[in-house]
């Protein structure tokens, strides 16, 4: 065997042991999968911190000829024998100057509270009776709260000349009792409290 021959042999060779152990092509590269972090759910406030003053009576609220009037912390007497609440507040209507009745609004953290205390409230309620001058009404307020009853009184006793509306009604934590003196529509007291229920379930329901 001539040199040229093994020489040619020899570069055979070392290209054979090459080719063979060439490195593997690299595998693709994984993209890890990011890690979604759950956005933190918002710690609700208790129920005695929230400020229900800013949500009550807003313009275009009250019917006709009614005023927003004093805000007061201490409830009326009629609510003193209902379960304490965490969370209270009152406020006056007027009407040409006078006082014209209330809205008044309770917070409990127990739903069994807000039960009791609203079967208190309209079990006051007078019974439907016509008396000689004087019309009683009282009915369930369909589209409003989770149970809502009105009481209405219209005439004159003992020259006495009666003309309101009573009406209570429930969302989740709140009791709401309405008065409005120098109105028996029960629509227009409605309508009020149509727009304070909306308010009062963005604060109270959990």
């Amino acid at each position: 065997m001539n040199r040229s021959t093994r020489a040619s042999l020899v570069i055979c060779l070392i290209v054979l042991l090459f080719s063979g152990c060439s490195s593997p092509a690299p595998s693709p590269t994984q993209t890890p999968t990011p890690t979604v972090t759950p956005s933190p759910t918002p710690t609700p406030i208790p129920l005695s911190e929230i400020d229900l003053e800013p949500i009550l009576i807003l313009p275009g609220d009250l019917p006709a000829g009614f005023d927003a009037a004093q805000t007061r912390q201490v409830i009326p007497e009629m609510f003193l024998a209902l379960p304490e609440a965490q969370n209270h507040i009152n406020r006056q209507f007027e009407r040409n100057g006078d006082g014209a009745g209330s809205v008044t609004v309770l917070l409990y953290e127990s739903s069994n509270d807000v039960d009791e205390a609203y079967s208190t409230i309209v079990q006051g309620f007078a019974e439907p009776r016509n008396i000689e001058g004087m019309n009683v009404q009282r009915q369930l307020v369909p589209d409003l709260g989770e149970k809502a009853e009105a009481n209405t009184m219209e005439g004159e006793l003992l020259g006495v000349v009666l003309d309101f509306t009573d009406l209570a009604f429930t969302r989740c934590s709140a009791l709401v009792h309405i008065r409005m003196k120098g109105t028996a529509e029960i629509v227009e007291v409605a309508s009020y409290a149509k727009r304070l229920d909306a308010r009062l379930s963005d604060l109270v329901c959990r």
